[in-house]
């Protein structure tokens, strides 16, 4: 799973930029009425359950968020290059607010609030993207 929804983002050829990231973040729209949507992103869960206990399992939890700012931060880079966003944005923060929105997102996800609020949210992510 992990490696098909960053696919987009880690793609060689044409290069992601910001199409990407928006793309990364509309696919959890799909996904948001699907009964196992409710089950959130293993990965982010155990990031939150397990890794604080866990070594092994906190050293994989970094390997994936660090996928996933590597994949922002080469989208954005390539964004700022296409003047796609301002050349003032600060590729790390954005890349770091990036990946805090994907767990936040599963996080959510999981709980019971209702799926048009969590579609909300995304569509936050996705506005702000657009004031970059």
């Amino acid at each position: 799973v992990i490696h098909q929804r960053l696919a987009m983002l880690e793609r060689k050829q044409p290069e992601p930029s910001l199409t990407q990231i928006e793309q990364f973040f509309e696919q959890f729209i799909e996904h948001i009425d699907r009964p196992n949507s409710f089950l959130g992103c293993l990965m982010c869960n155990t990031a939150v359950e397990v890794a604080i206990h866990d070594k092994i399992v906190a050293s994989m939890v970094q390997q994936y968020f660090d996928r996933l700012r590597q994949g922002f931060a080469r989208s954005l880079t390539r964004a700022k290059q296409n003047g796609e966003i301002d050349d003032s944005t600060d590729i790390g923060q954005i890349s770091e607010l990036l990946v805090g929105s994907v767990l936040g997102l599963t996080t959510y996800a999981r709980s019971s609030a209702p799926r048009q609020d969590i579609r909300t949210y995304i569509n936050g992510i996705l506005a702000m993207l657009k004031l970059l």
